[in-house]
């Protein structure tokens, strides 16, 4: 309040969260041929990822020995060579 009152070219502006989206793809660093992924999404955006994961996940045989997590990490593959 004061800084804005005597000084206001001195008054910072918190950048919106919004503006800060983004998706990284990088290399592991200790497993080679195995990468990490991550981010800032819109919600709605991350919300249909991880359903569009979860369904893809649970589409395989049910006798299928991968745990979730494993499957969810290889629908990745399937949505990226959509």
């Amino acid at each position: 309040m004061w800084v804005a009152e005597h000084d206001p070219a001195g008054v910072r502006v918190t950048p919106l969260v919004e503006d800060s989206r983004y998706v990284e793809v990088e290399p592991h660093p200790n497993a080679a041929g195995m990468a990490l992924i991550g981010g800032v999404l819109d919600a709605a955006d991350a919300e249909a990822i991880d359903q569009r994961l979860d369904m893809i996940a649970e589409s395989v045989c049910p006798n299928d020995p991968r745990s979730k997590r494993q499957r969810r990490a290889e629908a990745t593959g399937a949505l990226g060579r959509l």
